[in-house]
C-alpha cells in the first residue's frame, strides 16, 4: 500500500504553505488529494509527480520571459542616454513656490474642516441627572 502524506508533510516537501494547499483543494487544481474519513491525505506518488512536473529554468530572465509569453532569452534593454539636467527650470519652480508662500510646504489647514461631524441623526446631547444625594448637597452648599 502506498504511503499517504499529511498536508504538513506535503507542505514541507513542496515548499508550499499549508494554506495554499487548502486553497488549491477548494478552488481546484494543485496536487490531487484523498479523504480518509475527515482527514485529507496526499499520495506520495502524486506529490512526487507534481514536483517533477514543475518547469526548471536556467536564469531568472528566462523565467520572466516565459511568464511574459516570450520563447527566447532576451538581453536586458539598454537604458536611455543621459542628457544634461536643466537646473534653471527647477530654480524657477522653487522661486514660484516661495512667492506663493510656504516654500513647498502644504497650505495651512483650517481645523474646523477636519473636526469630525456629529452623526446627523444623533439629536440633542443627553443630560444626566445627578443622584438625589448629590443634588441636595449642591443646593445646601449654594
Amino acid at each position: 500500500m502506498e504511503r499517504l502524506l499529511t498536508e504538513h508533510e506535503t507542505s514541507e516537501r513542496t515548499k508550499r504553505a499549508v494554506s495554499t494547499l487548502q486553497k488549491d483543494r477548494v478552488v481546484g487544481g494543485g496536487i490531487p488529494f484523498v479523504k480518509v474519513g475527515r482527514q485529507v491525505r496526499y499520495r506520495e506518488s502524486d506529490v512526487q509527480h507534481y514536483i517533477e512536473s514543475l518547469p526548471s529554468y536556467r536564469s531568472t530572465s528566462e523565467l520572466m520571459n516565459v511568464e511574459a509569453g516570450l520563447n527566447r532569452v532576451a538581453s536586458m534593454p539598454t537604458p536611455p542616454p543621459v542628457t544634461a539636467i536643466n537646473t534653471r527650470g527647477s530654480a524657477k519652480l522653487e522661486a514660484s513656490r516661495r512667492r506663493q508662500g510656504g516654500g513647498g510646504k502644504p497650505p495651512p489647514v483650517d481645523e474646523r474642516e477636519h473636526r469630525r461631524d456629529p452623526k446627523p441623526d444623533a439629536g440633542p446631547p443627553i443630560r444626566r441627572r445627578r443622584p438625589a444625594a448629590a443634588a441636595q448637597n449642591a443646593s445646601a452648599a449654594g
